[in-house]
């Protein structure tokens, strides 16, 4: 996955390790949004979906910032995250929520705060079986500051960019 400034790093190592997981993602299509101290920082659905599983990732809490995101090879495989596997209608996809400087806890509406075991070991949660649904434009997480979003589609998925749109200077919610 491209970072910046010729820095890129594996979708296996985004997800916290699992080639299985990354390998669903294999040559599909990724997308970033970075937010700054003065954004909103929950994360909605735009669709239905229904959490799988959720591996938290300890790590790293660089700034997440496009200066430091030139200068820091792999920075979103290298911070600390909450990667959240979905499924929906349209297919499986997966959110990493990215942690940066202040940023070392996240939350999910199905698991509340997610903090770094003191062992620095990577934990998984599964959901099967638990029917957990998050409606189109609920909640599903949030920051306590600013820091990164990434989103990961297949390549065979029903989800596509429009290519005429350009990337928002500024992310307003229902974009």
């Amino acid at each position: 996955m491209f970072q910046a400034q010729g820095h890129s790093y594996s979708t296996t190592a985004l997800v916290g390790g699992d080639a299985q997981e990354a390998a669903r993602y294999q040559d599909g299509l990724f997308a970033t949004l970075n937010l700054s101290p003065s954004d909103y920082h929950r994360v909605l659905m735009a669709w239905a979906r229904v959490p799988k599983r959720m591996i938290h990732v300890p790590g790293d809490l660089f700034s997440v910032n496009p200066t430091t995101a030139r200068g820091v090879p792999g920075l979103f495989a290298r911070n600390e995250r909450v990667v959240c596997c979905f499924d929906s209608e349209q297919g499986p996809f997966v959110l990493v929520l990215v942690g940066a400087t202040v940023v070392g806890s996240m939350f999910t509406v199905w698991h509340g705060v997610v903090t770094a075991a003191r062992d620095g070991k990577i934990r998984e949660w599964n959901y099967e079986g638990q029917n957990i649904v998050l409606e189109k434009g609920q909640e599903m997480g949030r920051f306590l500051l600013g820091s990164s979003v990434a989103i990961l589609f297949p390549k065979e998925s029903a989800y596509r960019f429009d290519p005429r749109r350009p990337p928002p200077a500024v992310n307003r919610q229902g974009q």
